[in-house]
């Protein structure tokens, strides 16, 4: 996902936008956790029923 920009926001702001940027991150590592994982089961579905 792309980045939000933090450098023309009060610094309130920018705490808030860091969290979020932290946040974003964490699902994008969540979701590629998740589909390889997914992936290793099709494989072992795969395997299984040929």
């Amino acid at each position: 996902m792309d980045k939000i920009s933090a450098t023309a926001v009060p610094a309130s702001l920018s705490d808030r936008v860091r969290r979020i940027n932290q946040h974003l991150h964490r699902f994008d590592s969540a979701r590629d956790e998740f589909r390889a994982r997914l992936d290793a089961l099709a494989r072992v579905v795969e395997a299984v029923a040929a």
